[in-house]
């Protein structure tokens, strides 16, 4: 048990000693008709000399306390090998190509890694370690050219939002002279004859930050001479992405106005022809995630259907009558989709798990996707015209894993897991239910050792979210695996806010009702 180590000369714990003094300044200010007191305004100014002294004070209490426990040496040994493995993430194929991420034990920053068809040789293209510029450095798969010939990637420092982005030479390992600066990426995609690119990109140093457009560049020219392809306009509050079909030749901007209620306008630009880009979508509101399927567009929206369905939208007649369902609303809200030659696979959060079903372009149900168990299964961007889908699982008990299921064959096989060190046969997973203030049933996944459960009280670790729609599901973690090995009880409330349960528990989680959520989490 984690508290059998405290016993030991708890008198001279600084738990049994008053936290440094925090003086208290009440605020007093009226927001929307309501008095809210502030007792700590005056933290909120970073840099005085009172702010840094008490930081300073408070640090030096909270070392005290972890400098006592005997135990810390051994937690960190434990925490390291749940941590410390090695680890493949962002697989994608292109022709008979692999491109990939790996991190091996004892490594900081992970690779961008190639290899040959299913057996081939691994080999390093861009070994972060190798720049010469610390361990804070990390690279990223961004874009691979349809032939698997040129790859473009991002360069992150120290965890920063905004990245660089280069160019390698697959065949001559060669970094290209083209680079992007330090900014904000939001879309890019070679030429079909991998002569340039198409990119939205916004540098961090710019006399022109509100500056949203698709610009096109040569490789071997400056980036002053980067032809605009679309204008969507100079404002804070606009957004624009991009987005290119499987061969090239039709890009997708993606117009979005930031406000009470997002609205999006979506065109497509066939870049063979001089015709200006077409609009496909205007001022639509809520969810709308498109991709190119031959000369259709397959979306994933929410109008008229709370939950999410995917339609298909002639680019000659894209007027909202003329959508054609594929997949149609269920109870069950979509987390994600992807296509990939002729079928569409989506992911659904059903019963506190993920399912994801198989679909033809035209809307037949072909089964669902054989994963390993209860769980959480993220389906993974893919290549355009790759013949491959690639999923990430993990569940309570599971390790991370990828797993490839190839489109011709319907087959599917582990391609990438993680070697953790545990039992996972020693965990119990329950889910329960309880009421909440307003006697709303919430659930609730218990997770212990085996046989714990129902035998007395048990030191407890409780989680949740609610929020933004996002879905607290059965996954994988490290310090979760701790606390469990420990003999705690590890427990994950599926509180309203989050779209476990669909789309009006999400709503009554959301913005004026989000006293539920807290409610839920204190009951």
């Amino acid at each position: 048990m984690l508290a059998a180590p405290y016993n030991k000369r708890l008198s001279e714990s600084p738990a049994f000693n008053p936290p440094p003094y925090t003086p208290v300044e009440p605020v007093v200010e009226r927001l929307h008709g309501v008095e809210v007191v502030d007792p700590y305004r005056w933290l909120e100014d970073q840099n005085s000399t009172r702010t840094r002294q008490w930081l300073a004070q408070q640090a030096a209490y909270t070392r005290a306390y972890f400098d006592r426990i005997p135990s810390r040496k051994r937690i960190r040994e434990r925490v390291a090998e749940l941590l410390d493995v090695e680890a493949v993430s962002e697989p994608r194929k292109v022709g008979d190509r692999y491109f990939y991420l790996k991190r091996t034990a004892g490594q900081e920053q992970p690779v961008i890694m190639m290899r040959e068809g299913n057996g081939g040789t691994e080999i390093s293209l861009m070994d972060p370690a190798e720049m010469g510029l610390g361990s804070s450095i990390a690279v990223n798969i961004l874009c691979v050219s349809n032939d698997g010939k040129l790859l473009a990637y991002s360069v992150r420092r120290g965890g920063e939002d905004s990245c660089e982005i280069r160019f390698l030479d697959v065949e001559r390992r060669q970094v290209l002279p083209d680079r992007l600066p330090t900014g904000f990426c939001r879309g890019l995609a070679f030429f079909p004859d991998a002569r340039g690119f198409f990119y939205v990109h916004r540098p961090i140093r710019t006399p022109r930050p509100y500056y949203r457009a698709v610009l096109r560049h040569f490789f071997g020219t400056d980036l002053e001479s980067d032809t605009e392809m679309f204008f969507a306009g100079e404002h804070s509050q606009l957004h624009l992405g991009m987005s290119a079909s499987p061969d090239g030749q039709l890009l997708g901007y993606s117009v979005t106005r930031v406000g009470d209620k997002c609205k999006a306008d979506f065109f497509v630009h066939d870049i063979t022809s001089s015709r200006p880009p077409k609009r496909i979508v205007e001022r639509m509101e809520g969810l709308f995630v498109p991709a190119f399927v031959q000369n259709r567009l397959v979306a994933l929206t929410d109008w008229n259907a709370p939950n999410g369905r995917i339609v298909s939208i002639g680019l000659d007649h894209p007027s909202l009558d003329a959508w054609r369902q594929i997949v149609p609303e269920v109870t069950s809200r979509i987390r994600d989709f992807v296509v990939v030659g002729d079928l569409i696979f989506v992911g659904y959060v059903e019963n506190l798990e993920t399912r994801i079903a198989i679909f033809t372009c035209s809307g037949e149900w072909c089964g669902t996707l054989p994963c390993p168990g209860a769980g959480t299964a993220r389906l993974l961007p893919v290549q355009a015209n790759s013949d491959v889908l690639f999923y990430r699982y993990s569940s309570f008990a599971h390790p991370p894993a990828i797993f490839c299921y190839r489109t011709q064959t319907r087959d599917q096989c582990l391609w990438a897991n993680s070697e953790i060190q545990f039992a996972p046969s020693s965990f119990e997973v329950q889910q329960v239910r309880y009421p909440s203030k307003d006697r709303a049933i919430v659930p609730m996944f218990l997770v212990s050792r085996k046989g714990q459960q129902g035998g007395g009280p048990l030191p407890t670790f409780l989680t949740g979210y609610g929020g933004f729609g996002t879905s607290l599901t059965p996954q994988f973690t490290a310090y979760a695996t701790f606390l469990i090995e420990r003999g705690c009880l590890f427990a994950v409330a599926n509180v309203r806010g989050g779209s476990e349960l669909g789309q009006k528990w999400h709503e009554a989680g959301k913005r004026h009702n989000r006293q539920n959520a807290i409610d839920d989490f204190i009951g």
